[in-house]
């Protein structure tokens, strides 16, 4: 039997500014720069799609 799996993104989890600070705090405590870096990507991301949710209006 061969299991199904779905792409996850930290992204669709991070709706506030203080969802993303816990998230970037998290890896400035023990990651490395490029854990950092792609924390900051992964924040980024969720901010475009969070601002591209309010320009679309309403929802009909």
């Amino acid at each position: 039997m061969t299991i199904k799996t779905r792409p996850w993104d930290a992204a669709d989890l991070l709706e506030t500014t203080e969802d993303c600070k816990a998230y970037l705090e998290t890896y400035l405590e023990d990651g490395t720069a490029d854990e950092i870096e792609r924390a900051r990507r992964t924040i980024a991301r969720s901010r475009e799609r969070t601002s591209s949710s309010r320009s679309d209006g309403p929802a009909r």
